[in-house]
């Protein structure tokens, strides 16, 4: 899941502290652990590189780069046509790199998968299972939560069939 919000910034807002240029735009992008670390890459190359290529500049929010938490913000500044070319490098770089969600199997059953952050996992499921199986119910589709996270991540894995 990725979440985008667009802020303005310089003009008339004169609360903010920090000076942009009038046509400058800030945008922050909420990313997951693991994706957060292909748009920076090894050394911050990847970060580097399409910094260059858009032309905007790009840095992760250091109260959100702390081990543990499901989300990093990603912030995006520069003009509209520019944090558009960098948002879609950014999903497309990311989108590379994730397994694909969608397997059709030899029996024709279309199967996906989806990784959840650890703390979403009482909410899918509910008390006693109620979601789950609410979700089940209404959608005729099997839904299984991985037991316990991967080794090294804090995400479960969520198969739907």
């Amino acid at each position: 899941r990725i979440s985008l919000h667009l802020q303005l910034r310089g003009g008339s807002l004169q609360e903010n502290t920090q000076s942009y240029p009038n046509d400058s735009f800030r945008e922050t992008m909420e990313l997951s652990p693991d994706q957060i670390g292909v748009v920076i890459g090894k050394g911050g190359a990847v970060i580097k590189e399409l910094e260059k290529i858009s032309g905007c500049q790009m840095w992760v929010d250091p109260k959100t780069n702390v081990p543990g938490l499901p989300t990093r913000i990603l912030f995006v500044q520069g003009t509209l046509s520019r944090i558009f070319a960098a948002k879609k490098m950014i999903m497309d770089r990311i989108a590379m790199h994730e397994s694909p969600r969608y397997v059709c199997s030899p029996d024709g059953i279309l199967r996906e998968t989806m990784k959840i952050p650890e703390e979403w996992v009482g909410a899918v499921i509910g008390k006693g299972g109620s979601t789950i199986k609410s979700i089940m119910q209404s959608s005729g589709a099997k839904v299984y939560v991985q037991p316990e996270c991967s080794p090294g991540s804090t995400q479960r894995i969520v198969y739907i069939s």
